[in-house]
């Protein structure tokens, strides 16, 4: 499928712009609630989060602490970076594209991805496409701005030749793709990529994609981990924004009405807040995480609202509050706007019914350990660790190929990916796999109605039907039992070294449940399904 990106270059320096001073933003703790005329100190303690052409002409760069800036440029005019301003201006751009085009997804403020097969089919061709969206974008608003447009078979292909810009030809994303320098990575915040692994690559001479791409893949992922995997990939063409996610089966929508109708910005906020806390309760319910949101909005006048946001990273619950209250936000100022226009009698439209509905989901990466905000924080210092010590320094367990429970999970390095033929291993143990393994030493006894020990024969049958299971002198009735299901084989005679080997699963009438094992004339409990 054909994807088309809109980037609007420096948008929230375009955005902040009221002169033709050379102009900065800042980050600074707090954001929104730092007045730039009242707290000077508080800009000038902060870092540049975003410089434009004049700025970076002498030097000042990304995350340059503002006092260094200001001595290369004393005429420097600085404000607080405001993603909340971004996205209320930038929601005019979308209201405009959505009149000419479906199939909209905000990436961030400043960058959208539109299904180009769907636009090319209804205007005729990509070019004339591309013109029309360029000019409802640009006369949407009020002040002049850039845009660059980039057409690729991949997502991700298409938001990196937004970035030159570049229409690539059907089928030609590998030609493309190899031409860029390896520096291009870095300037796109949605692609998420790790800025140090490309400085280290750059250090040893990968200037290009082509150059990355001529170091193979395994060694790779052995000297930089996932992260570099991640570069690797997207040189390659392989890496899309989610291939791994899916439409939830399930309804994990939430909805909010809201009465009195909500018109003021201060309450847009408090509610966003509460819908990103429910969404991300019902999802950790469902054990997935979102991909992509859509958010819905009906105000008091009837009409229907509607933006999808997509990133790479699942959206951490922080993330999906901000996107609900910058989509809420715009559209309360939105309605304003058009109420002061048309100066009418009735009071401005107010949102009365919110909807906040995951529309591709995941399951959570297996490696999550510390919880959404610190997991990428976790990562690269995982990335570290093993470019310092090896990529085996840091293992994660995985499902292998086997007939037992141990011996199905193993240990790969850390970000790796193994995909181990499962075959049919015969004497494999079906599912659902017992969830604790115990130790080897823990023998039982099997009896039936009679008392009599159960064993196994060479043939694989159960010398009776099993009746109780005893454990620790505390007998369990059984209510039911599968297998035995023999390891080698009937061909090998039960045997591993001389010694029988076969398995058999059981549960009792108070839902215990034991895989079991027959080793050496005895069972012994290999794991259980607690």
């Amino acid at each position: 499928m054909r994807t088309l990106a809109l980037w609007f270059p420096d948008w929230p320096i375009q955005v902040a712009r009221h002169s033709n001073r050379a102009l900065a933003l800042v980050s600074v703790p707090g954001g929104d609630t730092v007045d730039e005329k009242k707290d000077r100190g508080a800009l000038l303690a902060g870092k540049i989060m975003l410089a434009d052409a004049q700025c970076r002409a002498v030097g000042i760069r990304r995350g340059m602490p503002v006092r260094h800036a200001v001595s290369l440029l004393p005429q420097i005019e600085l404000m607080v970076y405001s993603p909340a301003r971004d996205a209320q201006v930038f929601e005019h751009v979308l209201h405009a594209l959505a009149d000419n085009a479906i199939g909209i997804e905000i990436m961030r403020p400043g960058l959208v991805v539109i299904q180009a097969d769907a636009a090319t089919r209804y205007y005729g061709s990509e070019e004339k496409a591309v013109q029309l969206l360029i000019d409802a974008a640009t006369s949407a608003l009020d002040f002049s701005v850039d845009v660059n447009v980039g057409i690729a078979d991949e997502l991700v292909t298409a938001v990196l030749a937004a970035r030159v810009p570049f229409v690539v030809p059907p089928g030609k994303s590998q030609d493309f793709l190899k031409t860029l320098p390896l520096s291009a990575l870095k300037v796109e915040p949605c692609l998420d990529i790790d800025a140090e692994v490309v400085d280290t690559l750059m250090d040893i001479g990968v200037r290009t994609f082509a150059d990355l791409l001529k170091l193979p893949a395994p060694d790779i992922m052995a000297r930089f981990g996932a992260a570099g995997m991640h570069c690797w990939e997207i040189a390659a063409g392989k890496e899309q924004a989610h291939g791994s996610g899916s439409v939830p089966t399930e309804d994990l929508s939430i909805s909010f009405v809201a009465e009195p109708p909500i018109d003021r910005v201060d309450r847009a906020a408090f509610i966003a807040r509460q819908l990103a806390a429910q969404l991300h309760e019902t999802l950790k319910a469902a054990g997935k995480v979102c991909l992509r949101l859509r958010i819905s909005a009906e105000d008091s006048h009837g009409r229907v609202m509607q933006r999808i946001w997509r990133t790479r990273e699942p959206l951490s619950e922080d993330a999906t509050m901000d996107r609900v209250r910058w989509q809420l936000d715009s559209w309360v100022r939105l309605n304003a706007e058009e109420h002061e226009r048309e100066t009418a009698d009735e009071a401005p439209a107010g949102i009365e019914l919110i909807i906040i509905e995951p529309i591709e989901v995941a399951i959570p990466d297996s490696r999550s350990l510390w919880g959404e905000e610190e997991d990428a924080q976790a990562r690269r210092a995982i990335a570290r660790v093993q470019s310092t010590l090896g990529i085996d320094a840091v293992v994660q367990p995985q499902l292998q190929a086997g007939r037992g429970v141990a011996e199905r999970v193993g240990f790969v390095s850390y970000g790796e990916d193994r995909k181990d033929d499962q075959g049919l291993w015969p004497g494999r143990i079906p599912g659902p796999l017992p969830t604790r393994i115990v130790h080897p030493a823990s023998r039982v006894s099997l009896v039936d109605q009679h008392g009599q020990a159960i064993r196994i024969n060479e043939q694989a049958l159960l010398s009776g039907v099993p009746h109780e299971l005893i454990r620790a002198n505390k007998r369990y009735q059984l209510a039911g039992w599968a297998g035995p299901w023999p390891v080698e084989g009937i061909a090998s005679g039960l045997t591993r070294g001389g010694v029988y080997l076969a398995r058999l699963q059981c549960i009792s009438t108070d839902n215990h449940g034991w895989l079991l094992v027959w080793v050496k004339n005895s069972w012994r409990v290999e794991a259980d399904y607690s």
